[in-house]
């Protein structure tokens, strides 16, 4: 097998399962958004206002990582074979 398909296969798997994680957060952060802002205020001491801001930021970090890291090499690799 062929290094840059064996690469083009890992990147590309490595992308589905990456936006599936980011679909199953953002899902949560949609469905459970009240519930677990109201549980980590009380638990961090800090407003439901801030957990929430904490959270989308981080999801949109995650989903930045995942464009740079899985996405663009595979993007990259698939032009190149």
């Amino acid at each position: 097998m062929n290094s840059i398909e064996t690469l083009t296969t890992f990147f590309g798997r490595c992308t589905v399962i990456n936006f599936g994680w980011l679909f199953i957060g953002g899902l949560s952060w949609i469905l459970v958004k009240e519930g677990s802002s109201k549980f980590a205020s009380t638990l961090f001491g800090v407003t439901k206002e801030e957990i929430k801001a904490v959270f989308f930021h981080g999801l949109m970090q995650y989903r930045a990582a995942v464009f740079v890291l899985n996405l663009v090499p595979y993007i990259a690799l698939e032009i190149m074979a």
